[in-house]
């Protein structure tokens, strides 16, 4: 997978065309969210079963994130993002006329295959078609496809309430539908690659031995799990503890998630400063800490409870943008060159899906078994192993960065071709 396929300034319109396929794909993880209450009546579900119903879309991803990265570079980044809308498309059809808990979650499983389709391929395609120079603002741009997509579906809460759950489904069927020939027919194909030698297995083996990519599925994990045991649950939440209306909890959570698009984008402003990465992670982390705990332990009212959501989005949505940009810096490098951005990528969001997974379980068990306050120890515990992830990722920044510097030294100058993401190969 290439990061520095020559672009023009027409390029903005196929980056933006993949932005939105990642939005569309967003939609299918708030859904849930927004409709849980409306699913738990009908299906007559308890809170820790309801829970999978958010957790299972993101299943296959646990596990296999890292093989679709692999793959991503075998089959080609456009058609990968295809298959997955159609994917999400045939999912939430089969959901939408599912008669029980065990085959709605069988198809929020399939939802889950195609929308880690989509986010590994997506970021390819924007390396890809990304006009030059505006790199580090292309890939701040696609970070901003999950809180769009999730505010997008949480702010549509009043439209929601005159139509069913299942409704809402099918017409993301069609929705994600007419979007895989979107992007079929509008985002040009990419230059098909010389054959790789090595297996599947063998590449992702090589990047997990390497290190700095399990660090970044690391980081991910922590902060998706962070992430959705706040909003995965904020709407529901909103109506059991605050007391708002059906009609205002969707919309209310949605300009929540809206925030983080301001930390999406003011990340890459910062990065672009000269800003070092750790210390933007660092703050982030910490300020989620913090109000997350607030927000569970203590009784607020509503007004201050939305203030922290807010400020836990804004300040928090600064690290997928930092993982994403260190993504092609600590991907590695074969002995012949060829470096592995596809398990990188596909690490990073098994990672995203690992959170998923574990947040709203671990959520919903623990508010189910002893109330909602009790969620706070679940955000204290994510929190120190953000800390822990956050020193890991100080340590190999700071040696990237060495080999780097000795890379353009005048001593490195008969090895033009070296990367400087090859640490660990």
């Amino acid at each position: 997978m290439r990061l520095d396929t020559p672009a023009t300034p027409s390029s903005w319109t196929p980056v933006l065309i993949t932005v939105g396929a990642g939005i569309v794909s967003a939609l299918q993880v708030g859904k849930a969210t927004v409709a849980l209450g409306d699913i738990r009546a009908d299906l007559m579900l308890d809170i820790a079963t309801a829970s999978w119903i958010l957790s299972a879309f993101a299943l296959v991803g646990a596990v296999g994130g890292a093989a679709i990265g692999m793959a991503v570079d075998r089959v080609g980044d456009r058609r990968m993002a295809v298959a997955g809308l159609v994917l999400q498309s045939v999912g939430a059809a089969l959901g939408g006329v599912a008669p029980t808990e065990t085959s709605l979650i069988a198809a929020r499983v399939l939802e889950g295959l195609g929308f880690l389709a989509v986010v590994v391929a997506a970021p390819a395609i924007v390396a890809r078609l990304a006009p030059v120079g505006q790199m580090n603002r292309a890939m701040a741009l696609w970070a901003t496809f999950m809180p769009v997509g999730l505010a997008l579906i949480m702010g549509a809460g009043p439209v929601l309430a005159a139509i069913t759950w299942r409704d809402m489904w099918l017409g993301n069927a069609v929705l994600l539908a007419v979007y895989a020939i979107i992007v079929a027919f509008r985002i040009p194909e990419a230059a098909r690659a010389a054959q790789r030698g090595g297996s599947l297995v063998a590449d992702i083996a090589f990047a997990l031995r390497a290190g700095p990519p399990a660090l970044l599925a690391a980081l991910f994990a922590v902060y998706c799990a962070l992430f959705f045991t706040v909003f995965g649950f904020l709407p529901t939440l909103l109506l059991d503890r605050l007391d708002l209306g059906p009609e205002l909890a969707g919309p209310v959570s949605g300009l929540a998630v809206a925030a983080g698009i301001v930390g999406n984008l003011g990340c890459g402003s910062l990065l672009k400063s000269g800003i070092r990465p750790v210390r933007i992670l660092s703050v982030g982390f910490a300020v989620m800490a913090v109000t997350g705990v607030l927000f569970f332990w203590l009784p607020l009212p509503a007004v201050p409870a939305l203030g922290l959501c807010i400020l836990f989005a804004l300040v928090g949505g600064v690290v997928p943008v930092v993982v994403f940009d260190a993504a092609p810096r600590f991907a590695p490098a074969r002995s012949g060159g060829a470096v592995l951005i596809g398990a990188t990528l596909g690490l990073i969001m098994q990672g995203n899906n690992i959170g998923l997974l574990a947040g709203p379980s671990m959520a919903g068990a623990s508010a189910a078994a002893f109330g909602w306050d009790s969620v706070a120890f679940a955000v204290i515990g994510l929190s120190a192993a953000a800390a822990l992830c956050t020193m890991g990722f100080a340590t190999i920044d700071r040696r990237l960065g060495a080999v780097r510097r000795s890379e353009s030294s005048p001593d490195s100058s008969d090895c033009p071709d070296r990367k400087p993401a090859s640490i660990g190969a």
